[in-house]
């Protein structure tokens, strides 16, 4: 009987660590996203020239200037952000999966390594997320 009760602790407590390192992961990612949508919507660039990594096909197939790509880049990070703290948390990390992917292809293009490195561990903890995000419904279940 005291196996039982031991083991039903050991579970209740790796669901309380999977639940904590999954808000710690979103509010992180969040926290994320707001900082670089911003730096982008307000074209500070405090945290990098955001139009130097603007690949040659994003700018081939829009046609905005940089400074407008890189603005809107920064409201739609800003908007997938708020996202990720809603109930439609999983259609945001699907959107950002996909475009962090974009983004990779694009810092590839340029020959930008170092970045697309950060882009792919990105994706990593985007998919991380989620399977936290599953196995906290089916421990709910």
């Amino acid at each position: 009987m005291t196996d039982r009760g031991s083991n039903s602790r050991r579970s209740a407590n790796m669901n309380q660590k999977k639940i904590f390192a999954n808000k710690v992961l979103t509010y992180t990612f969040v926290v994320f996203l707001l900082c670089i949508g911003l730096d982008k919507l307000t074209q500070t660039n405090l945290i990098t020239n955001w139009q130097m990594i603007v690949g040659p096909i994003v700018h081939f197939l829009l046609p905005l200037s940089l400074g407008t790509v890189v603005m809107i880049e920064g409201a739609i990070e800003i908007g997938l952000g708020i996202l990720l703290v809603t109930k439609w948390k999983t259609y945001s990390l699907v959107l950002l999966v996909v475009t962090v992917l974009l983004v990779t292809i694009d810092l590839l293009i340029l020959h930008h390594y170092n970045l697309a490195i950060h882009e792919v561990m990105f994706i990593a903890v985007l998919i991380a997320i989620r399977a936290l995000d599953q196995e906290a419904m089916k421990s709910v279940e």
